[in-house]
């Protein structure tokens, strides 16, 4: 009952005073400055005489943590039960038990952020003698494997950094880093999640620490791919943020990112592309950006340039150096493309660096899988070739994606089948969304939507004929029917959400097409000779066996469904699964 009237009656979180305005007399100041001291000795007083009681009295700490407990609801906690908690969590003795109340507090949503803020925000005089403590629970809840519980520990170490003293932040970095380097996905993550909030709410305090900070590329190598993605964010902020200073740390992520690019090692490569489109994100970043939310608004909005010459300079060196490198590797190529695209739509580019990109993408694009439509077909690769699928007049339609012949012409070079065609989707996602940030519709590049594909003639695929073909044939035209789908399925998510009633007429055409070609494939994978293996771009597991993979040995299925992988969101259409990663091989028992 004690224990019970104190939470009532000790009421700390008015006790917090706010600082004087700006304008404030420097009497006003001072009599401010006297009052905070009062207030914050008053509350040393009492914080350690009920220290004093937990640590000496076990009734008195037992009664603590039944009444903290017994609080069922959000909104009759207080601050003085998180101080509390604290001083019990510095006795060794009773540190499971709070680690395990904490856990039951936070699953059931009683300790709330507006809890924390004011904890945080009206007693850090009283905290600071258990920051060890304080950091010790962090990094408890942070290994936690509930989703809920880590994230609140990445929420208490953003008010541990912003509240404690640079001795204590510098410390709270070198938790976060040790995280990093836990080896644990969920942990690695809400690590990086925190640093990525700090870096964004603290950022000038956080740039006294960016060589700590730095040293977490150690671990570059055993990061998924997201978490590298997140590190390289995380780094070129602290690297770009000012447009002012250079840093050792942009020399260092120039040089690293450069070697990265130019390694022979796909997965290093891998590396050096994400983090060369999070240099660019954050060079190019309009002066203009500070809230996401200016991502949906009006491309015209943002026509001017407002980037520094030297950060355009940098950004458009940067961003040929990524394309130069992903020349000769499609899996590096549809990376990058999906990487910058994903940039691209978050409306935060600076035109004049969107205008370089348009251009780049428009121009490679053209010269890799366009070709005029009144152009010979080529006759010498050994099947039959065709302009089908057309929803344009031969007056309107000029151009043709030359799908078939581009494959096979790889082939008969020595690389992969199909190997070019696997970026046609990502190369024309990257160009949609250059087209929309700058015009806010795709009516630029609509004769894409309606255009002919060079594809094999149909007599080829009724079944008697497709059986006699040379089993390389049978390969080719798998692989254009593949690659044909995801070109088809493609250009369905980026024009479905336009609102020219022509448009969608061709866009529903295409869906059929859709439905046919998935038949067509269905029928051609599952003739009784030996059957294709079509690409998948999936990383091998590593509990997978790493042998090479035999040929398909049973019908292949397609996931998900080429209907229901599309889902309708404010106005705009998002794909599921793309279908190039769709085809799921056979494996031995």
């Amino acid at each position: 009952e004690i224990i019970t009237e104190l939470r009532e009656r000790l009421d700390f979180e008015s006790t917090f005073i706010p600082a004087p305005a700006a304008c404030s007399t420097p009497r006003s100041t001072q009599l401010h400055l006297a009052r905070v001291s009062t207030e914050s000795s008053d509350q040393f007083v009492v914080f350690d005489t009920i220290r004093s009681s937990i640590c000496f009295q076990k009734a008195v700490a037992d009664g603590w943590m039944n009444a903290i407990e017994a609080v069922a609801e959000v909104d009759s906690h207080r601050a003085i039960d998180i101080f509390v908690l604290f001083i019990l969590h510095s006795i060794s003795s009773r540190r499971k038990a709070v680690e395990s109340l904490f856990c039951t507090k936070i699953r059931s949503r009683l300790f709330s952020e507006e809890l924390m803020s004011t904890v945080f925000g009206s007693h850090t005089g009283a905290l600071r003698g258990f920051f060890p403590s304080i950091l010790s629970l962090c990094e408890t809840l942070l290994c936690s494997s509930s989703p809920s519980i880590a994230a609140f520990a990445t929420s208490l170490y953003q008010h541990v950094f912003g509240s404690f003293d640079v001795y204590c932040q510098q410390e709270v970095i070198g938790a976060l880093i040790t995280h990093i380097g836990s080896g644990m996905p969920s942990e690695i993550d809400h690590a990086l999640d925190a640093l990525g909030a700090l870096v964004e709410t603290q950022g000038k305090a956080m740039q006294r620490f960016a060589i700590l900070i730095k040293g977490v590329l150690d671990y570059l190598e055993h990061l998924a791919v997201g978490q590298i993605r997140r590190l390289y964010q995380v780094l070129s902020v602290l690297a770009f943020s000012s447009l002012e200073e250079v840093s050792s740390v942009q020399d260092e992520l120039h040089t690293l990112i450069r070697k990265q690019l130019s390694h022979t090692e796909a997965k290093y490569r891998r590396m050096g592309v994400m983090g060369a489109v999070m240099i660019v994100q954050q060079l190019a970043r309009r002066r203009d950006v500070t809230d996401l939310t200016l991502q949906a608004a009006s491309a015209s909005q943002a026509r001017d340039s407002t980037l520094p010459p030297a950060r355009k300079k940098q950004a458009i060196s940067m961003l040929d150096d990524v394309m130069r490198s992903c020349s000769h590797s499609p899996e590096s190529s549809i990376l990058f493309y999906d990487e910058m695209s994903s940039v691209v739509r978050k409306g935060t580019l600076d035109t004049a660096v969107l205008h370089y990109l348009g251009d780049e993408v428009t121009t490679k694009y053209q010269d890799t899988f366009l070709v005029e439509s009144g152009d010979p077909l080529a006759s010498d690769l050994g099947l039959p070739m065709q302009l089908a699928y057309s929803l344009d007049s031969a007056e309107e339609g000029s151009i043709a994606v030359n799908l078939l012949p581009l494959g096979m012409q790889q082939a008969d070079r020595g690389q992969e089948r199909g190997a070019g065609l696997r970026a046609l989707p990502a190369h024309f996602r990257l160009l949609s969304s250059c087209e929309r940030a700058l015009s806010d519709n795709l009516e630029g590049i609509d004769a894409l939507l309606g255009s002919p594909v060079v594809v094999c003639s149909k007599e080829k695929l009724e079944t008697e004929v497709f059986e006699d073909l040379p089993i390389t044939k049978r390969h080719d035209i798998c692989l254009s029917l593949f690659h044909l789908l995801n070109w088809f399925r493609e250009l369905v998510c980026a024009f479905a959400g336009e609102e020219d009633v022509d448009m969608r007429g061709k866009v529903v055409i295409r869906l059929q097409d859709i439905t046919e070609l998935q038949s067509q494939l269905e029928s051609c994978m599952t003739a009784p000779k030996e059957t294709p293996r079509l690409p998948c771009l999936s990383p091998v597991p590593r509990r997978i066996s790493t042998r090479t993979p035999r040929l398909w040995t049973r019908r292949p299925q397609l996931l998900p469904s080429l209907l229901t992988g599309f889902v309708h969101t404010s106005g705009s259409w998002i794909s599921g699964v793309s279908l190039r990663y769709a085809m799921t091989p056979s494996r031995e028992p």
